[in-house]
Formats: structure tokens, sequence, C-alpha cells
């Protein structure tokens, strides 16, 4: 009751406003010989100025929030990332493939649980394997490991004996290939989405 006592006052101080304006306005141009014309543009134009400035003050504590809002993103934009994808140093040539992961321990900086606790891993080069385990259990977070995505929090990941770290990042990721859980696809043959890619997105039609 108390919402639409105030709504209904909000709506009838408005009009009441208006009326008001426009009596005045009749005043001035019968009494004291205003152009009707001019005294009415003035009338709609204060009244649209008071609108205007109405909004304007409502929205202020908006305004705040996005101010806020924006420096944290900014604040995210200007960290400075632990990984350089622009470097050129670094090994640039993996030469077998063999991966190994020793005591790996891993949590992402917005959790306190690790994914990965002690785990040890050696795949050797060729070899094909298949990580097999529940949500969330960490096999997303080794292949993004392996693609210096992020790097451990504490252990060893090597290839062919040499710490990831020591990989030039962008060398690296352009010798692995990935197919993402949820991929987008081209709408045309699974063989052309392989071997085009991203490279005629513009003439296809894209479906998930």
């Amino acid at each position: 009751h108390w919402a639409g006592f105030y709504f209904g006052y909000g709506q009838c101080v408005r009009f009441i406003f208006v009326g008001v304006a426009f009596y005045i306005a009749a005043v001035f141009v019968q009494n004291y010989g205003e152009d009707p014309s001019n005294t009415y543009i003035g009338v709609y134009t204060l009244f649209t100025a008071a609108i205007g400035t109405g909004v304007s003050l409502a929205s202020a504590p908006s305004i705040g929030k996005a101010k806020d809002a924006a420096k944290t993103i900014f604040d995210i934009i200007d960290e400075p990332s632990q990984i350089d994808t622009r470097s050129e140093e670094g090994i640039k040539e993996i030469k077998h493939g063999e991966i190994e992961l020793v005591d790996a321990e891993f949590q992402y900086p917005s959790r306190n649980q690790l994914v990965l606790n002690k785990l040890n891993l050696k795949i050797p080069a060729t070899m094909k394997i298949a990580l097999v385990g529940h949500s969330g259990c960490g096999k997303s977070t080794t292949a993004n490991l392996l693609l210096r995505l992020y790097d451990l929090t504490d252990g060893k990941l090597m290839i062919d004996g040499v710490d990831i770290r020591k990989y030039n990042v962008k060398e690296l990721r352009k010798q692995i290939g990935v197919v993402m859980q949820e991929p987008l696809l081209f709408n045309t043959t699974i063989k052309e989405n392989i071997l085009y890619g991203n490279e005629n997105a513009d003439d296809m039609k894209i479906r998930q």
C-alpha cells in the first residue's frame, strides 16, 4: 500500500508541476501581454531541464558504482603478467616430447584448495594417454599447465627433461594442438574445420 501511495504521489506531483507551470504561463500571457509562443517555449525548456536534472540525480549512485567497477577492471588489465608471451627468449623447439610431472602442486589464484597435490606422472614421447576423473580433479588444469596458461605452485613440469619455463612460450604453444571440451565448429566438414580453423571465420556460418 505504501509503495502504491508513493508511486501515485510521484505521478501526481509531476502533473501538478506541469499544471502550475502552464497556469503561470497563462497569467503572463493574459496579464502582462507576453508572446504566447515564446512563453510556452520557455515553459517547455524549463520543464525538460527539470526532468533531465531529476533523472541525472537519480543515476548518481550508479555513477559511483560504475567508477568502482571500472577501477577493478583496469587494475586487472594493468597487472603485469607473470608469463610473458611476447618474449623471444627460451628454447624454441621440442625435440622428442617426453612429459614429466614431479611432485606437481597447483591451485588457482582465486581458490584455496589444491587442484593438483603431489602429482607424479611421466608420459614417454609418442605415447597416447587418457586422463580420466571426476569434474575438478585436474584434467583440464594439466593441459593448461602444458600450454603455460599457468605455472605450477610447486614441483616441476618438464619436457624432454627441461623445465617447461625454459621454453619460449609462443613457440611452445605453436607445437601443441588443443581441442577444447566445447569447441566452436564452422558449418562445413570436420576436415575443413581442422585445416582452416579460424582462417575462414568470416566466410563460414558459425554454429555451436
